[in-house]
Parts: structure tokens; C-alpha cells; sequence
């Protein structure tokens, strides 16, 4: 199961974390996985390279940990793309919540 947490400072988007592997099929063959990881890598690489903001990204690929967080006075635009990965992986979440769940934190 993947765990995908949304952070927000009030009632602003901060960043995302993500956990665990969806194990829907063999890796390699995984759609799940694959679509949280393509949203969570375009998210940054958007952020570094868009919005070219600030981003915090601890990433342990064997556990399958990202763990993403915007700096303290974020861009707008930085925001927008968290909030466009919120909305993508609760895209994938309606359709395979049997593998993913998504819960949102206070930082």
C-alpha cells in the first residue's frame, strides 16, 4: 500500500509524502506505483524548474519514501503544483484505493 500524505501550513499547500509500494502488480509492471511516481517527480522537477523555487526532497528509493517540502514563503506557482499533485493522486486514489490512501498534515 502506498501512503501519500499532503502537507499544508493552514490552509496552504506545503509539500507531499509518500510511502510504501501499491503492490497491484509484479515491480516493473506496477500502474500505481508508476503513476505515483511520474506525478511525484514532475511535481519537483515543476517546482525546481517552473516555478524555480526552493524544494526540500528526501528521497529512500528502496523503502520507496519521497518526502517533498516547500520553503517556509513559497511562490504561488510552487503551491499550484502540489495542489495539481494533490489532485492527481487522489485521481489514482479513486480508482485503486485498495493500494493507495491519501491523508492530509499540518507542518
Amino acid at each position: 500500500m502506498i501512503d501519500a500524505v499532503i502537507y499544508y501550513r493552514g490552509n496552504k499547500h506545503a509539500g507531499f509524502f509518500l510511502r510504501g509500494h501499491a503492490e497491484y502488480a509484479q515491480p516493473g509492471e506496477d500502474i500505481v506505483c508508476a503513476a505515483a511516481s511520474v506525478l511525484a517527480i514532475n511535481t519537483v522537477n515543476s517546482i525546481e524548474k517552473i516555478a524555480k523555487d526552493e524544494v526540500t526532497v528526501n528521497e529512500i528509493e528502496k523503502d520507496g519514501i519521497i518526502d517533498c517540502k516547500l520553503s517556509e514563503n513559497p511562490k504561488e506557482l510552487s503551491m499550484a503544483f502540489i495542489e495539481s499533485f494533490e489532485l492527481g493522486i487522489k485521481d489514482v486514489e479513486a480508482q485503486y484505493g485498495d493500494f493507495i490512501k491519501v491523508t492530509s498534515k499540518e507542518i
